[in-house]
């Protein structure tokens, strides 16, 4: 089965980081498969109703992950992202090794009539060095639905020569609203249902119920009732949630509804877990606090086990979000705190970094930092950040023969790419290609094997390129 979309990157970095995180581990985010459901779908319409953006509005065009090495952070990958008129195209990612970086992966958006139809995911060939495919997936939209709905997502691997059939996505779709879907998995030679998904109403409640398929039947498994709620309100938290889904994770994208989750014992539906969440309040009514507390079923009476506290303190955006289990040791001691964002913005208020920490034992500590860039953040009326924090200097000596320097400053630590072109556009040096901290840098261009003429320098960091010219004169 595909592996669900959960928090994304969140319980990989758990699983790895030490026996606290270990034996307590995001119980909201190992949700019933009813999440990939949601996730899924909140996907699709996302590049439907979200990336319909003027390319004058505020998107995200790359972010940087630094992981922390005890006193200092260092480079682990930088992913760049383009867009054709405001649709997401392209995510291309890098990765640090041994102070060289190179592309791992890139992901390409393909559209008709601007619906998004296909993406396709190639990775380097460790041979190589080039992209090759490695798995595509499509989408269908239902015919006379507006906005347009997904109605199936198909999956296809690369073998080295062809494409082969996957799994498949069937979503059933009634009044211009999703009600259910079905997954199939293909078993050499055709495709078998795996498990389905179907929507309901009960009062003021929207109850999503999981159900598998096993030797010829559908056997239910377990439920989440979502109270108080509309099934389009739960759809629309859904899409909000995943704006940001080119992003590893983000411990923002917990959907704050008040959900029960039940498992089917046989007979009848027994719970299990439920999220309760609650809005603390200032006197002029600003947000301070939000908090998705989870508790668990023993059978009489629910019990606490985690919580979720996002830190507004009376501002637009929230300084930090912390994850606390529950411990009951004493009356002083009840929780322990293992894992931590710490959020910052930048004067627009777009996300500029977040810092995740986590409990290794000993307290929280530095685990990984996300850099965020943004094309708005170059379109304000006072001079961009990125223009004062990185320079290209003029080449010296120029012209030249059969060398130059090049000197670039940067006044903040990140990637940075300079390479060469002829008058035709033809790449004809790649002088740096690397993450670069804070400082004063300078790279050498020979253009000994090169005929006179004139050439272009050009520089780029994530919301900044510059150009200029230099001759060879031989």
């Amino acid at each position: 089965m595909k592996t669900k979309m959960c928090q994304i990157l969140v319980l990989l970095m758990i699983a790895t980081s030490g026996v606290t995180a270990q034996e307590h581990k995001i119980k909201k985010s190992e949700k019933s498969p009813i999440e990939k459901f949601l996730l899924k779908v909140a996907k699709a319409q996302h590049f439907q109703n979200y990336k319909f953006k003027s390319v004058s509005e505020d998107l995200i065009t790359g972010f940087d992950i630094d992981f922390w090495a005890g006193e200092q952070w260092f480079p682990s990958s930088h992913s760049v992202l383009t867009y054709d008129s405001g649709k997401l195209s392209t995510r291309t990612t890098s990765v640090e090794f041994f102070d060289e970086w190179y592309i791992s992966e890139k992901k390409t958006n393909s559209y008709t009539n601007g619906l998004l139809t296909l993406e396709l995911l190639e990775v380097t060939d460790e041979e190589s060095g080039e992209l090759v495919p490695d798995e595509r997936t499509g989408y269908t939209y239902k015919a006379g639905t507006s906005p347009a709905i997904v109605e199936t997502i198909t999956y296809q691997w690369w073998t080295g020569n062809s494409w082969v059939i996957g799994d498949k996505d069937e979503f059933e779709v009634s009044d211009n609203m999703i009600t259910g879907g079905t997954y199939y998995e293909w078993d050499g030679s055709a495709l078998e249902p795996v498990d389905k998904f179907t929507v309901s109403t009960e009062g003021e409640n929207v109850i999503l119920t999981y159900e598998y398929w096993i030797e010829g039947s559908w056997i239910k498994l377990d439920r989440n009732v979502y109270q108080g709620i509309t099934i389009q309100e739960l759809y629309d938290e859904s899409f909000e949630q995943n704006v940001m889904s080119e992003i590893p994770f983000l411990l923002l994208n917990e959907i704050s509804f008040d959900v029960i989750y039940q498992e089917w014992s046989g007979t009848e539906w027994e719970n299990s877990e439920r999220n309760v969440t609650e809005k603390t309040f200032g006197t002029n009514s600003e947000l301070l606090l939000e908090t998705i507390n989870t508790e668990y079923w023993d059978g009489g009476e629910w019990q606490a086990e985690e919580s979720l506290k996002i830190h507004y303190n009376g501002k637009a955006n929230p300084d930090s979000a912390v994850i606390s289990y529950y411990l009951g040791l004493d009356e002083e001691v009840q929780w322990g705190t293992y894992l931590k964002d710490i959020y910052s913005y930048d004067s627009n208020g777009l996300f500029d970094s977040v810092i995740v920490m986590l409990n290794f034992d000993e307290g929280l500590e530095n685990f990984y930092r996300y850099k965020f860039w943004w094309n708005g953040s170059t379109t304000s009326a006072e001079e961009p950040e990125e223009v004062s924090a990185f320079t290209l200097k003029p080449a010296y000596p120029n012209p030249f023969n059969p060398a130059t320097n090049i000197t670039y400053s940067m006044a903040k630590s990140g990637f940075v790419s300079i390479e060469v072109f002829d008058l035709l556009g033809r790449r004809v040096a790649t002088l740096e290609n690397n993450y670069r901290q804070v400082g004063e840098h300078t790279v050498r261009f020979d253009a000994g094997s090169l005929s006179s003429g004139q050439y272009i320098v050009r520089m780029q960091t994530p919301g900044y390129v510059k150009t200029q010219s230099i001759t060879l004169i031989k």
